[in-house]
């Protein structure tokens, strides 16, 4: 997370209400890029969404590939 302070959101827009919050230098598992600049992440044992104006990937290799009927 590069913003001090991130929404977490339940869609990929800030039209969607939030789910909690982070903060500058969290770590988040995240599964996928989306439309207009969002990542699918894991948070707090569920599915949110994060602005990726806000948060950046880091690769550590070590992933798994899901798609929409895993959500």
């Amino acid at each position: 997370v590069t913003g001090s302070s991130v929404n977490i959101r339940k869609g990929p827009s800030t039209e969607y209400d939030t789910m909690g919050v982070v903060k500058k230098g969290d770590y988040l598992k995240w599964y996928r890029w989306a439309w207009d600049g969002w990542f699918l992440i894991e948070y707090e044992r569920a599915t949110g969404w994060i602005s990726a104006k806000y948060s950046e990937v880091y690769d550590d290799g070590n992933y798994t590939d899901v798609n929409d009927e895993d959500m």
